[in-house]
């Protein structure tokens, strides 16, 4: 597992978060000095999260009729990260 797949991961783990969100909290934390890590990069991620089953996106409606999509960490997921 890469670093890139343990700061993505470990966001989602403490809560649900939309992938703008996630790149959002690596600007803010300058992470993207310490690692290579863009917005496409933490798109792809999440994406392919999803498809491995590690996280479950939900589609939300927020203010104004706009809609947001959200992944969060799947339960079965936590035991294969050891934690549960």
């Amino acid at each position: 597992m890469s670093t890139i797949d343990l700061i993505i991961l470990g966001s989602l783990c403490q809560s649900p978060k939309s992938a703008y969100d996630l790149q959002k909290q690596i600007e803010s934390r300058n992470l993207s000095r310490w690692i290579k890590i863009g917005s496409f990069t933490v798109y792809k991620k999440v994406v392919q999260y999803e498809s491995k089953g590690y996280v479950i996106s939900e589609t939300v409606r927020v203010i104004h009729d706009s809609i947001a999509c959200y992944a969060h960490f799947h339960n079965a997921c936590l035991l294969v990260f050891g934690l549960e």
